[in-house]
C-alpha cells in the first residue's frame, strides 16, 4: 500500500512541475496516496479502515499513542508555516476535497462557466478569504501529515 500511495505522490510531484496546470489532478493525486496511507497505517495496527472517504473517522480509529506520534511527526515537518491546529477540520476539508474536486461538475451544477467565473473574480475582489472558497487546499497540512504517514508505516514494517 505505501509502495502505491507513494507512485500516486511521484506522479502529483510530476504534474506540479508543470508551469500550467489543467485540473486539481496533483492535487486530487495527492489526496489519494493520503488516503492509501491513512488506511495502511489503520491495517498495520489492527484497525481495519472503514470502506468510505472520511479521513477523520479513519484518523479516529488509529490508536491514541499512534494518532499523537502522527501529529507530532507533521508538526516538526514546516514548523510555524504548517497549520495543524485543527486537525479535525483539516481532514474533514480534505475528505470533501476528494468527494467535490473528483466530481466538480456535480458541485457546479446549474452553473455555467461564466458564472463559475464570475463567483471567482467575485470572490477575489471581495478579498478572498478562505473561509467563502468553494475548496481549501492546505497543501503543506497535507504533505507534513502524509509524510508522518509514510514514517509512520516505515517505523512500522521495521518493528
Amino acid at each position: 500500500m505505501r509502495d502505491h500511495a507513494q507512485g500516486y505522490l511521484a506522479d502529483a510531484s510530476s504534474l506540479q512541475q508543470m508551469l500550467v496546470a489543467e485540473s486539481d489532478g496533483a492535487y486530487l493525486l495527492q489526496l489519494i496516496a493520503f488516503e492509501i496511507l491513512l488506511k495502511a497505517v489503520s491495517r498495520a495496527h489492527g484497525r481495519p479502515p472503514a470502506p468510505n472517504h472520511r479521513y477523520e473517522q479513519l484518523f479516529d480509529t488509529l490508536p491514541r499513542e499512534v494518532q499523537v506520534r502522527l501529529c507530532a511527526a507533521a508538526r516538526g515537518r514546516f514548523g510555524p508555516h504548517a497549520n495543524l491546529s485543527d486537525l479535525p477540520s483539516l481532514l474533514s476539508t480534505w475528505s470533501s476535497n476528494f468527494v467535490g474536486l473528483r466530481y466538480a461538475f456535480e458541485f457546479y451544477e446549474g452553473q455555467s462557466l461564466e458564472d463559475v467565473a464570475r463567483r471567482g473574480a467575485e470572490w477575489m475582489a471581495a478579498g478572498a478569504r478562505t473561509e467563502e472558497a468553494d475548496f481549501r487546499y492546505y497543501p503543506m497540512e497535507l504533505q507534513a501529515l502524509t509524510e508522518a504517514l509514510i514514517e509512520e508505516l516505515g517505523l512500522r514494517i521495521s518493528d
